[in-house]
């Protein structure tokens, strides 16, 4: 039975009186992203909806239980949907522990995105979905729904009565991505116009939140130590951590998706155009064999190493070029990019938007070490793009001009510019 009792307010249990000459003990709270679900593998939105866990879901709940397994939990706490609660459960596994729901941890309201593939809701509310990731403190759903003051407000009120929780009390939290982005970006002092900033939030995420009674020491994932060799599983393949997220990526110009077999005229224009091609060494010959070929290697069925991506206009959805990482190496964490904009569409800033967006997924999502450019030497407007983003060029590289990114190197960039 939980030490705060099934049918207690946690919201109102008061501190004892504090010795004069030390602190209470600290209250340590572990705040969970459920795990994934069928409609995050769809790319569809969720939001108050519910979709069940899939059985990587279902693993990753798993691995919070055995996370926590030595952990004297006092109290757990769920988001009512399904999906949160699913977690909740699994995690505490054999505890006669009950799962209090609390609604203040429900994920914002979407109206009636709810349900529909994301990559419809792009194409169709290109203004709102900008917003909803760039601009989070205007966004306003077209279809009803919350706005993010709206559950910041909501979520903070419910951190208030969580800091009233007993000294020492061990409490899982079992919520979804905007509750936890909000309550993070408050913790680290952040408004609501840098919510997406990092860190990521994915499907199964833990963050360990000590309280004092005076300060929140938050750790993440990226700061536990990590495994030893024989139990680190593998990084997930890049195309899984892209569905994970709906299968798009979303910049403030453009919207990166996965190609379709419908799509191969348009690649094929791409790689034959002179213009398109001068600075990459010039047009491709391509055969029907090879492009076949290219599309079974890199697109469907594809390989784990390899993820292909066309850029569209956030606007209009139109066709503007194409944006790749191939040769990821699960164990170094490193890949080669291609980003690449057809000639009549340059100069607008579709190529850098669409180099942000791919940059930011690969090493705030795919958690990616580093990334490689072989740049053409005569290609100066290129070299220029990626010194703009933290490139360096490699001087191990005497024949070429290879560029290089680290991890370290992208978050630095991205302090310098917020």
């Amino acid at each position: 039975m939980s030490r705060l009792g099934p049918g207690s307010d946690i919201h109102q249990a008061e501190l004892p009186p504090r010795e004069e000459d030390r602190r209470p003990a600290p209250v340590t709270f572990y705040l969970a992203r459920h795990g994934e679900t069928e409609w995050n593998v769809e790319g569809r939105m969720q939001g108050r909806r519910d979709s069940p866990l899939t059985p990587l879901g279902v693993e990753q709940a798993q691995r919070i239980g055995s996370a926590l397994r030595d952990v004297p939990l006092d109290a757990a706490l769920a988001s009512p949907s399904p999906r949160a609660v699913r977690t909740a459960e699994i995690a505490v596994g054999g505890r006669a522990l009950p799962v209090a729901l609390e609604p203040a941890l429900q994920e914002i309201s979407l109206g009636a995105w709810e349900g529909r593939l994301i990559e419809d809701i792009l194409s169709e509310f290109p203004d709102a979905c900008r917003a909803y990731r760039c601009e989070p403190e205007a966004y306003r759903s077209p279809t009803g729904g919350e706005t993010f003051p709206e559950v910041r407000a909501r979520v903070l009120h419910f951190w208030r009565g969580l800091t009233r929780t007993p000294p020492g009390a061990h409490v899982l939290v079992a919520t979804h991505t905007i509750p936890l982005k909000i309550l993070l970006a408050e913790l680290d002092g952040r408004p609501l116009a840098r919510l997406w900033d990092p860190p990521s939030v994915a499907p199964g995420a833990v963050f360990e939140l000590r309280f004092d009674g005076v300060g929140v020491r938050v750790t993440g994932p990226e700061d536990r130590p990590a495994e030893s060799a024989e139990r680190r599983a593998d990084p997930p393949a890049l195309r899984d951590v892209l569905r994970a997220l709906g299968g798009v990526l979303a910049g403030r110009l453009v919207t990166l998706r996965p190609a379709r077999r419908a799509d191969l005229p348009y690649i094929r224009s791409l790689w034959t155009d002179p213009r398109t091609m001068a600075p990459v060494g010039g047009p491709l010959e391509v055969t029907d064999e090879r492009l076949e070929r290219w599309y079974a290697g890199m697109v469907d069925p594809g390989r784990d190493s390899e993820l292909y991506l066309l850029i569209t206009a956030s606007g209009d959805g139109r066709l503007l070029g194409e944006a790749s990482l191939h040769g990821f190496d699960q164990q170094r964490g490193t890949a080669h990019l291609n980003v690449k904009v057809a000639a009549q569409e340059r100069g607008r800033g579709y190529g850098r938007d669409a180099l942000a967006a791919l940059l930011d997924f690969f090493f705030t999502r795919a958690r990616g070490a580093a990334v490689l450019d072989d740049v053409d030497l005569e290609n100066g407007v290129g070299q220029a793009l990626l010194r703009s983003c933290g490139f360096t060029r490699d001087p191990a590289a005497q024949d070429l001009c290879r560029m290089r990114l680290s991890r370290e190197a992208w978050f630095a960039a991205r302090r310098s510019r917020a």
